[in-house]
């Protein structure tokens, strides 16, 4: 039941009217125009966060949509209009003022001349103002709280500007009159002396000069510029972008030196001098001649200040509602002022009684020369807002300069009138629903204090800080945490669970406001708490599917009750000083492998699960898997850390061929800069298909950072796996026959390269169509160019393959090395001999071979046992694998090799999960990266192409620090 003190306030939960018939068919067309047309982007996200509703109807704290069947639903709306709802939608009185307008059709467009209602607006607003503040003022009005900031912006600027105007045309009086006394004392043959800094000048010629240009050089130095807050947000406009601290927001705008220098209210806060110091930097001074005295002419220094005005808010909202030190506030408030630097006070969504009072900033007892006011000014109707300034600040000349079509029209300041005196009786209902929701939230931090870090705020301005997820192991948390949209889907998760409407901070999108009307019922402040309590209790135990269930389809909710799935933080082991750190970057295989990493999902089908990832994938972000020491068998250290981009290789290689594969190429990218700027790895290891995405690393936008891609020595241990296996059989692989299926990429090309010392003869395959051919043939050309150079080094051929190119070479003459492959091939047609080396273009072909490489990014597996020979070697290298289960499972004596894993000498685990290696084990391309991080200064032997020199200088790397063929057999790779 509500307390009595807002006995006869209006009912603003009663219906106030009919809601359209037709909305439902209007609402779709209103849709598909909103992201065509209005805001593509962000419909895009309201879509995937599930918070796209076209809302037709308000009153009271809540907002009306109507499903699918027509229906009504009525929403609890705490984002309430990010505060400009304090007296909530369409209060009553505000509306039949507003019908009242229309009906006596009030002017809207009067401008040049007296806007009665917008006279009267200021008057009231003054008398408030005086009344918190002791100070008259003069206010301009605008249309948003951005034009508030322009306004006040653009004042500062103007009284800065007229303050160095005033001083210049003193010093041109002032070196006048010198200038003419000059004269005068030539005349009598005394000329004055000059003195500047010290120093005599020659003539009053030299003086001015000297004047003028130690001024504009103080001047070119000082570039006018503001004081705001790390944190701060005033606006999107450009002057008050400029001010809003959060990179996001200002660098697509503004580039090359800030205007504004941010600082840090904790450092205030710690450091009595440190404002002081801050207010001093701006400081610079003029020169301003002096008079003639005994035939002497001296210079004094006057001390401005660069900065134009300092911007403080009270309550840093769009930061996460955080309350800013009231006495560091007033401390820098009082040095600002010293130096001539205006003070303004940003109230534009703390106040205008959103805490109880019409300026938060008086809880604090900061008084200002600007105020701020917007929002809720307008009384949730008109879009209206105030830049107050006081009369000893206001300079008459900007109300004529700065103005606006739109504003002081006659029914927003009255509507504006209207509300002001309503909300000006709010303050204590305002206390208490405020200290009732800040007490629920109190009592939900304490149960659940690893959910909820902190809750802020004063009055019916609230922000509920979430907990850090970045590190969680519920790699969703941790998604949902580190793609800065854990607020929103916490947003959608309450609209649609519980039918209430919340909004996260803009710059901390963790941290919930909660912003209702001042007239809250108490049983709504118990309904929020509880579905509050219902949410804290899914991420406590880290279901993640009861978290999203609103946004699967129909037939996969419900499917369980809330589960506990908590499995804490990611372990981070410390780090000596010292220690090289490396990243290794990879992305799920499968749906499969999702479910691994997020047990709480285990029960959804791969399409749903590869379904969500898609549509999340505009908002995802890499996340951070784990983190473990390596030791060299020479006892040197490095550290890996693994991240990993969300999505799998079916994703991939689907937007491969599609040609649509920018956004996870700047997955990758970010995944990359992760891994540098929070881990400070020097090296990143691109795993699985992050370096096809980059081009093997040539697109990652990073010079600093060492990129490899694993390939050398991928190449080097699937090389060593193929012959230990051929050896252990008794094989002399030099007499055999290789095929290279995935010939013309790179690394079956430096296969190619690295079996022609081993192999009797080879054969590639590049696809069964003519784009594959090309590419086989291009591989043939690298193969032979490879080999004739060897050769004319002096090389002795070893292997059948490089014995037939030398007879070849010998018979074709010195023009071999010219268009080597029409030449060879021809050659050996004629010659009526098995070529040594041949393109086909069907795996039938390769049937003969007793050792097969396989790497492409084909969708499906595809080779079986009909295109191998019994008894043959088969590595593949592909993730997924290209063979399929029958291959696996043959009964014809063929080994499988899934690519060669590596024995580490310390036998370390790696912490990842799903990331399926026997203790011990690591991937080749893993060990790549490990190796570069204990090798320090060597170069990335895996950047671009490989060659194969690279690929023995990672086998010699490997071993020097005792990193040795492990596991061959049938290990599928991560």
């Amino acid at each position: 039941m509500d307390t009595p003190f807002l006995a006869g306030a209006p009912d603003l939960s009663a219906d106030q009217g009919g809601f359209n018939e037709d909305a439902p068919a209007g609402d779709a067309a209103a849709v598909r125009g909103y992201a065509d047309h209005t805001r593509p982007r962000a419909a895009e996200l309201l879509r995937i966060l599930g918070l796209d509703k076209p809302y037709s109807r308000a009153f009271g704290d809540y907002l009306c949509y109507r499903d699918e069947k027509g229906s009504e639903v009525r929403v609890l709306d705490l984002a309430g209009g990010y505060g400009s709802l304090i007296l909530g939608h369409n209060h009553p009185e505000l509306r039949r003022l507003a019908i009242s307008q229309l009906n006596q059709e009030v002017p809207t467009h009067a401008q040049m001349s007296i806007r009665g209602e917008a006279g009267l607006l200021c008057q009231d607003l003054d008398e408030e103002l005086h009344a918190a503040t002791g100070r008259h003022f003069v206010i301009t009005l605008g249309n948003s709280g951005a034009e508030a900031v322009e306004a006040a912006v653009k004042h500062a600027r103007m009284v800065q500007i007229a303050r160095l105007n005033t001083f210049t045309e003193q010093v041109e009086q002032r070196l006048a009159r010198i200038r003419a006394a000059d004269i005068d004392a030539r005349r009598q043959g005394t000329p004055l002396e000059l003195i500047l800094d010290g120093r005599a000048h020659a003539g009053f010629d030299a003086f001015s000069a000297a004047v003028r240009t130690r001024n504009a050089d103080a001047l070119a130095k000082a570039a006018p510029r503001f004081l705001a807050a790390q944190g701060a947000f005033h606006g999107k406009t450009m002057g008050a972008l400029s001010l809003t601290f959060k990179p996001l927001f200002r660098d697509p705008f503004l580039r090359g030196a800030p205007e504004t220098t941010f600082f840090d209210w904790q450092r205030l806060q710690a450091d009595p001098d440190a404002a002081a110091g801050l207010v001093a930097d701006g400081a610079y001074t003029l020169v301003m001649p002096g008079t003639v005295a005994d035939g002497r002419v001296t210079c004094r220094d006057e001390t401005f200040n660069a900065y134009a005005a300092l911007f403080i808010e009270p309550i840093q909202g769009e930061a996460g509602v955080i309350p800013v030190p009231s006495d560091a506030a007033v401390a820098l408030a009082a040095q600002a002022r010293a130096a001539g630097v205006p003070v303004v006070v940003d109230e534009i969504q703390s106040g205008f009684y959103r805490t109880g009072a019409l300026l938060a900033s008086t809880h604090m007892g900061l008084i200002a020369d600007y105020y701020l006011l917007g929002k809720s000014l307008g009384g949730g109707l008109a879009k209206i807002s105030a830049c107050a300034v006081t009369r000893e600040h206001y300079l008459p000349r900007f109300g004529l300069l700065h103005t606006s079509t739109n504003v002081e029209d006659d029914p927003s300041c009255g509507i504006a009138r209207k509300a002001l005196d309503i909300a000006r009786h709010l303050g204590d209902a305002v206390q208490l629903r405020g200290g009732r929701l800040k007490a629920g939230f109190e009592a939900l931090r304490a149960r659940y204090p690893e959910v909820i870090r902190e809750v802020r705020g004063e009055g019916l301005m609230l922000g509920i800080a979430f907990a850090d997820m970045k590190l969680r192991q519920s790699y969703g948390l941790q998604l949902l945490a580190r793609s800065g949209y854990m607020g929103y889907v916490l947003a959608g998760y309450l609209l649609h669970e519980h039918r209430i409407r919340i909004a996260p901070a803009l710059g901390a999108s963790a941290v919930i406001r909660i912003q209702p009307s001042a007239y809250l019922k108490l049983a709504e402040i118990d309904r929020l708490l509880a579905a509050f309590d219902q949410m804290c209790g899914i991420l406590a135990n880290e279901d993640i599917y009861k978290l999203i269930e609103f946004a699967l389809p129909e037939q996969m909710r419900g499917l369980r009750p809330l589960g506990d799935y908590r499995q804490g933080e990611i372990p981070l082991e410390p780090l000596p000083d010292g220690m090289r750190r490396v990243g290794f970057l990879t992305h799920y295989i499968d749906a499969a492998h999702l479910r691994i990493a997020d047990p709480s999902l285990a029960l959804l089908d791969a399409d749903t699960l590869e379904d969500l990832l898609a549509r999340m994938l505009p908002v995802i972000e890499p996340i951070v898997l784990g983190r473990r020491a390596i030791t060299s068998a020479r006892g040197g250290q490095t550290s890996v850390v693994f991240a990993g981009i969300p999505v799998t290789s079916g994703m991939i290689r689907r937007a491969l061929l599609d040609q649509d594969e920018s956004r996870f190429q700047a997955l990758c990218h970010r995944g990359v800069a992760t891994l540098r700027n929070e881990f400070g790895c020097t090296v990143v290891g691109l795993g699985q298909y992050t370096s096809i995405l980059t081009k093997n690393g040539q697109t990652v936008p990073d010079a600093r950072t060492t990129i490899t891609t694993g390939n050398s020595f991928t190449v080097h241990m699937g090389v060593q796996a193929v012959l230990t296996t051929a050896h252990e059989r008794g094989w002399d692989t030099r007499h055999l026959t290789v095929g290279i299926i995935g010939a013309g990429g790179n690394i079956c090309t430096a296969y190619a390269q690295c079996f022609t010392r081993h192999a009797g003869r080879l054969l590639l395959y590049g696809g069964d169509h003519a784009r594959g051919v090309r590419k086989a043939e291009r591989a043939a050309v690298t193969v032979l160019t490879q080999t004739l150079g060897e050769l004319a080094a002096g090389g002795t051929p070893c292997s059948g393959f490089e014995r037939a190119v030398a007879t070849a070479s010998g018979m074709i003459g010195p023009d071999a090395v010219d268009r080597p492959w029409p030449r060879f091939s021809q050659y050996w047609r004629e010659s009526g001999a098995t070529p040594p080396l041949a393109v086909v273009d069907r795996l039938d072909a390769l049937r003969g071979c007793d050792l097969l490489v396989v790497a492409t990014n084909a969708p499906e597996p595809f080779l079986g046992p009909e295109h191998c020979k019994p008894g043959a070697i088969v590595c593949d290298i592909s993730v997924p694998a290209n063979c399929r289960d029958d291959l696996f499972d043959n009964d014809q004596d063929i080994t499988v090799l899934l690519g060669g894993e590596v024995a580490l000498p310390h036998a370390e685990s790696m912490p990842v999960k799903g990331m399926r290696l026997a203790t011990g084990m690591a991937y080749a391309c893993l060990s790549e990266t490990i190796l570069l991080g204990l090798e320090a200064g060597h170069p990335s032997c895996s950047y671009g192409n490989i060659q194969p020199y690279q690929v023995d200088a990672m086998g010699a790397l490997g071993d020097k620090h005792g990193f040795h063929l492990g596991h061959r057999k049938q290990t599928r790779i991560f």
